[in-house]
């Protein structure tokens, strides 16, 4: 009979296996300026996954469309609004944050995930951190990576990517010097423990596969 926490779990989605959608790097591309539109475009290993349409309508306010197809009916548009909220900054200048749509919800937010044509904050997902159904502890070091990396307002850390990808990320221009210095070295120390993880976990393996490889007979005199 095994004890606490033995029997079987129920692993929930992450927020990694989900389109996100950051309003850190929609400011730092510009895009919360009334009268902009365009399609956002989320790929992976190479194939596009998701593909939404949106347009700022205020600064408080994006409108997302998202083209619904049927079969044997036309095409047509979903249209939902995103709204959009503005704190003060410690240094001067405001910061935007997300506001779930689930009415039920509300939240204030820093990223929206899209599940089921819609975006919408994690806790209505019920998305967790894949630190937290991580078995190895090579996973947290890579969460704080994608962490730090998304408030530079750059993309995440990919699996395929190396110290020097991780870490060579430019100064935002609405970031303090000194609130960049503190990311950056923190990114710069999330990426090294990620490094000597790997390296050990490659060690692992390789030792795991000799002690699994048939032993060769010397030959007799």
């Amino acid at each position: 009979m095994g004890g606490y926490g033995s029997g079987c779990r129920t692993h929930r989605p992450t927020v990694g296996s989900l389109p996100a959608l950051s309003v850190t790097w929609i400011l730092h591309e510009g895009w919360f300026q009334p009268g902009t539109r365009g399609t956002l475009t989320w790929h992976c290993q190479g194939r596009e996954v998701a593909s939404v349409g949106f347009m700022t309508i205020t600064r408080t306010a994006l409108t997302m469309i998202d083209r619904v197809t049927s079969p044997g009916k036309p095409d047509e548009d979903l249209r939902y609004a995103i709204g959009v909220t503005w704190t003060p900054c410690h240094y001067g200048g405001e910061r935007p944050w997300w506001i779930c749509p689930n009415r039920s919800c509300g939240r204030r937010v820093a990223t929206l995930y899209l599940g089921n044509r819609y975006f919408l904050c994690r806790h209505c997902l019920r998305l967790v951190y894949a630190s937290s159904q991580a078995s190895g502890t090579i996973e947290r070091p890579r969460q704080r990576i994608e962490k730090l990396r998304k408030r530079l307002g750059v993309a995440p850390f990919p699996t395929w990517g190396g110290f020097e990808f991780a870490t060579f990320v430019d100064r935002p221009r609405y970031m303090h010097q000194t609130t960049y210095r503190r990311i950056h070295n923190a990114l710069v120390q999330a990426s090294v423990e990620e490094t000597v993880w790997s390296q050990a976990r490659m060690a692992a393996i390789v030792q795991q596969a000799d002690r699994r490889s048939p032993a060769r007979s010397r030959p007799k005199p």
